[in-house]
């Protein structure tokens, strides 16, 4: 999925996301959300690229997503 898909659909769930809000407290939309999320990036990837594990997240509910996490964490204990 590449980033303006993403930023779209993201764009369609309502839920409280304040780092992708202007000074207003107003959503983010179309350019602006997307200059946001690229911008978050940039500060985020070298500690994404330091993590041990990762989990491709995009279309996953968040129960589906704290699944995977969990079946991770587990599988690297279990190969201690």
């Amino acid at each position: 999925m590449d980033l303006p898909e993403l930023v779209r659909s993201q764009a369609l769930i309502e839920i409280l996301r304040p780092l992708l809000e202007d000074e207003r407290g107003k959503r983010l939309a179309g350019d602006a959300l997307l200059a946001r999320i690229k911008s978050l990036l940039v500060v985020r990837t070298l500690h994404y690229s330091q993590a041990h594990r990762t989990i491709a997240a995009p279309g996953m509910s968040a129960e589906e997503a704290a699944r995977a996490v969990m079946h991770a964490y587990r599988s690297r204990n279990e190969r201690r």
